[in-house]
């Protein structure tokens, strides 16, 4: 998957890995459809650590 130099950046500022970007994609807890162009996926991890 490829990211924005923004989104990149966002990610390493907020300590968010990529792994969790992914997880959260291929398996959503939540999907929140904004319009036909326009999704919010949406994952709850109980341990931020590890992200699982």
């Amino acid at each position: 998957m490829k990211l924005s130099k923004h989104a990149e950046q966002r990610l390493k500022e907020r300590k968010i890995k990529m792994q969790w970007i992914i997880e959260t994609i291929e398996n959503p807890d939540d999907i929140e459809v904004i319009s036909k162009t326009e999704a919010r996926y949406y994952k709850k991890y109980q341990n931020l650590k590890t992200g699982f």
